[in-house]
């Protein structure tokens, strides 16, 4: 299996612009990987250094609860039913 130190540049390219899919893909075409392998060695790499992935979390507190997600539902939710209520509609 490749190591994650062997990756060309044009695949660390990739992977450190948030192209993960695209990084595979390149490691399989210029070192004859399959899926799992390349997708395993990108993975390593992105593990080992997570600080120079773009779009990866850096830690657990980083990545949220969810509550902002459903704060807007419930606002949404909220002025749909406050303004189906104002035009009759409920």
């Amino acid at each position: 299996m490749t190591a994650a130190t062997d990756l060309p540049s044009n695949v660390l390219e990739a992977l450190h612009s948030g192209r993960k899919i695209e990084a595979i893909k390149l490691l399989r075409e210029r070192q004859g990987l399959g899926l799992k392998e390349a997708k395993q060695a990108v993975d390593r790499y992105a593990g080992q250094h997570p600080d120079r992935i773009r779009g990866l979390p850096r830690d657990a507190s980083s990545v949220g609860s969810g509550w902002v997600g459903l704060t807007v539902l419930v606002v949404l939710v909220v002025a749909g039913y406050g303004l189906g209520s104002f035009f009759g509609l409920w």
